[in-house]
């Protein structure tokens, strides 16, 4: 077996921040300013903090509903410039592989191994070939990155640091086929020189910067889909039935609107839980205000916890207890996840039984006759797109607030 020495960095909130707390923390590369590892706040929002965003895709409606919620524009980047421009922000020094041959990709990951360097590995779920390792989809369905920390060829297993507490396994096979099914840099691994040290200036300036790129990419967004007027946008389609891309106009049922009520849901509450990261935001900022002596980022930072809240109220009623497959369904999300995080590799079996049971609650609303009347379904929309109205008020005063506490 082909392993990094005396690696021990596992578990987390999100899968990015958690990827490179733990490749910094085996790099021992340390925040000068407190002398130990990073925080995973601390490095969620150096690397692009929390901006809402509503996205539709049609192309995919066959499968989903095409809806997902984002936190940050950054997420959807899969070229590595986030983790590119934390470096050149820490004048830290990165190195990237990319190839597009499967053989020299595992011969790329080996070579780090020997070196006992921790890769920062992309992958994508959308491409799991086997069930077995759907296990990586529990948390979250999509492009996402992990350390890869052991490979064991006699008995064709990598081993995967992630979000639960132990190492996962998967095989090789379904390792290189979600290595290379990344759509712009297939196969991609970055990792850090070991002992880079940073400087308390260089920090700051970081922290600072990230934070001021907020409000800033607000007032100019690259695309309105990753800004606030997403959000105003999503508030009036979902109850309107002629705009094309109007929620009772794309779904031609009550099961189609239930299937993107749990999309969204799962964006709040799976993939980017807790609460749409609000709440790491709301650490981030913790740490910065102490790093800074700033104390007027202490109550911004209580005005993202106050977010959270609020976009778990909106969570909870996209799949309201009010409707007793919504409700299902909701409880076996969390369930899937719950297992995926606290039992890893041996919640194999549970987590295929869980999803075999939200199978079968989408299965019984499509097929059955809908728990609610039209007018009842415009009522349940109308409830959700309140409450978005409310979230677009309280992000609109949260990026102010931030704008005024750093400026």
């Amino acid at each position: 077996m082909i392993q990094l020495q005396n690696y021990k960095q596992f578990g987390g909130t999100h899968f990015e921040s958690a990827a490179l707390k733990h490749t910094l923390t085996h790099a021992n590369i340390k925040n000068p300013i407190t002398k130990k590892p990073f925080s995973e706040p601390l490095l969620f929002g150096l690397t692009g903090g929390v901006l809402p965003g509503y996205s539709f895709c049609p192309s995919v409606t066959k499968k989903s509903s095409g809806i997902s919620i984002i936190p940050k524009r950054q997420l959807v980047a899969c070229d590595g410039s986030t983790l590119e421009e934390f470096a050149k922000q820490l004048k830290l020094k990165i190195t990237t592989k990319d190839t597009a041959a499967p053989k020299a990709a595992f011969k790329n990951l080996l070579g780090v191994l020997n070196d006992n360097l921790a890769p920062f590995t992309f992958i994508s779920t959308f491409r799991l070939p086997s069930f077995d390792s759907s296990l990586l989809a529990g948390a979250y369905t999509g492009i996402r990155r992990v350390v890869i920390h052991a490979i064991n060829e006699s008995k064709n297993t990598a081993h995967i640091a992630d979000l639960p507490a132990t190492s996962l396994s998967i095989s090789l096979d379904d390792l290189a086929a979600i290595r290379g099914s990344i759509c712009t840099y297939k196969n991609r691994i970055q990792t850090f020189l070991p002992d880079q040290t940073i400087t308390p200036d260089k920090l700051k300036s970081a922290i600072i910067a990230a934070i001021k790129s907020l409000p800033a990419e607000q007032r100019k967004p690259r695309q309105k889909t990753f800004s606030i007027q997403g959000l105003v946008d999503w508030s009036k389609l979902i109850v309107n039935d002629k705009n094309k891309r109007g929620w009772l106009k794309i779904y031609q049922s009550h099961a189609e609107i239930f299937r993107a009520c749990r999309d969204a849901y799962e964006s709040i509450e799976i993939n980017y839980a807790p609460s749409l990261m609000r709440p790491l935001y709301a650490g981030f900022l913790t740490d910065a205000a102490k790093l800074l002596n700033n104390k007027q980022l202490t109550p911004v930072a209580k005005k993202y916890r106050t977010l959270g809240n609020l976009w778990s109220q909106l969570a909870n009623t996209l799949l309201t207890d009010k409707i007793k497959p919504l409700k299902q369904t909701k409880t076996f999300l969390q369930k899937r996840l719950d297992l995926y995080l606290t039992k890893g590799d041996a919640a194999r079996k549970q987590i295929a039984k869980t999803n075999q049971q939200l199978n079968d609650i989408q299965a019984q609303l499509f097929n059955s006759k809908s728990p609610l009347s039209n007018d009842e379904m415009r009522d349940h929309l109308q409830s959700i797109s309140t409450l978005i109205t409310q979230i677009v008020t309280h992000e609109t005063d949260a990026i102010e607030s931030l704008d005024a506490a750093i400026n």
